[in-house]
């Protein structure tokens, strides 16, 4: 896989989506004979799954085109929205990994500390029970 910088991921996809709504809006102008804003409406509701049914195709050419059209399109929406999206998810991940670790950074530093004193009383009384025991053995 190409790794790019997300900027780069950004404006690929920007211009992936319109060459899919020029596409489709240009073939819907040319095999319906509807005006460009009609096509680029068709166009963008079925890149969206919308699909209010004002504007439906009506030669079959023009209705086949709109299945593969269909498949493709969403298809190719998805997997931009999903890069642009893991994109900023990793980014989110990242910020709260770095939160949580200064947090548990902090917490454990503090710990340290009271687990010293803990276990320097532990110790005295561990050695208190010892002292007891060896004189009620001897």
């Amino acid at each position: 896989m190409i790794q790019m910088h997300p900027h780069e991921q950004l404006i690929t996809a920007s211009l992936f989506i319109i060459v899919l709504l020029s596409t489709g809006t240009l073939v819907y102008h040319n095999l319906e004979d509807w005006s460009y804003v009609d096509s680029f409406y068709v166009t963008a509701m079925t890149l969206t799954t919308v699909g209010y049914g004002e504007l439906t195709p009506t030669t079959d050419i023009s209705k086949l085109f709109t299945v593969g059209f269909s498949f493709a399109g969403i298809s190719m929406v998805l997997v931009i929205l999903v890069t642009i999206g893991g994109e900023y998810y990793t980014k989110e991940q990242q910020a709260i990994r770095a939160t949580i670790l200064r947090y548990f950074k902090r917490r454990k530093l503090k710990r340290t500390t009271k687990q010293k004193k803990l276990n320097r009383r532990a110790n005295v009384a561990i050695s208190r029970r010892e002292r007891v025991i060896n004189w009620f053995k001897h």
